[in-house]
């Protein structure tokens, strides 16, 4: 059984407004199901960036 922190992966804490929690056991994960090179850290990365830009203008509500 995966860590309780791989299982949920990573995520922008909206309480927080400032964190982002990425857990580098998640990115071994994605290498173990085949994900290669750094493209998907990136995206999952950016991703997350993504939801604070939004809570920055005010639209994370919205979606």
């Amino acid at each position: 059984m995966a860590p309780k922190a791989v299982q949920q992966g990573p995520f922008y804490c909206l309480g927080d407004k400032q964190l982002l929690y990425i857990d580098t056991l998640f990115f071994r994960e994605l290498q173990k199901m085949g994900a290669q090179g750094d493209f998907a850290m990136a995206y999952v990365i950016g991703h997350e960036v993504a939801h604070h830009v939004q809570n920055l203008e005010g639209t994370s509500m919205k979606v």
